[in-house]
């Protein structure tokens, strides 16, 4: 066993965690400007027109929709994963010295090396196969939420156009102007 190998594998486990931990501000950032545009759309929205009213309501569903998988997918992205650890350094020489201890009695002293380094190497797998599983499934969720993401963002693109020519077609309100002597 290479436990250099398996050494590095652990460490570039953790360096995904952080890429990955990072990555998902972004798909955040525009989930609140989207949430954002979203609000303004429905609270704006008045139309006596059938067709922009069949037009804007399925295609703001379906952006709120897509919303919720987003935001969903990234929370899943960045939250509820335990990722595993090598045992403290304090725990490794305590580990060492119990099993150069136990060879010294049994008359193996050469030994304690060989089965340290196998039982660092086992822990460094161990540590690196758990972590592969949790970044590959952030990954997964993260990419999902990508997707929904930008099927939000046509969404509410394509949902601006009948809000748009409802606020260009609805008919100017009547003003009224008082003049006041005193």
């Amino acid at each position: 066993m290479d436990q250099d190998l398996y050494a590095k594998l652990y460490d570039a486990e953790w360096a995904r965690t952080d890429q990955l931990q990072n990555a998902v501000g972004t798909p955040l950032g525009i989930l609140v400007l989207l949430g954002g545009a979203l609000l303004v759309l429905v609270q704006q929205f008045k139309s006596d027109q059938l067709v922009l009213e069949y037009t804007f309501w399925p295609l703001y569903a379906l952006a709120c929709g897509a919303f919720s998988v987003a935001a969903y997918m990234a929370v899943r992205s960045y939250y509820g994963y335990r990722y595993s650890h090598i045992p403290f350094p304090s725990t490794l020489v305590r580990y060492y010295q119990g099993l150069r201890e136990h060879h010294a009695r049994a008359g193996t002293p050469g030994l304690a090396e060989t089965e340290f380094a196998v039982y660092l190497t086992e822990r460094y797998v161990v540590a690196a196969d758990a972590n592969s599983v949790h970044n590959a499934n952030r990954s997964e969720y993260l990419h999902r939420a990508n997707r929904a993401l930008i099927v939000a963002l046509i969404a509410t693109a394509a949902c601006a156009i009948p809000h748009t020519i409802a606020l260009r077609t609805a008919p100017s309100e009547a003003q009224r102007i008082e003049i006041v002597n005193r």
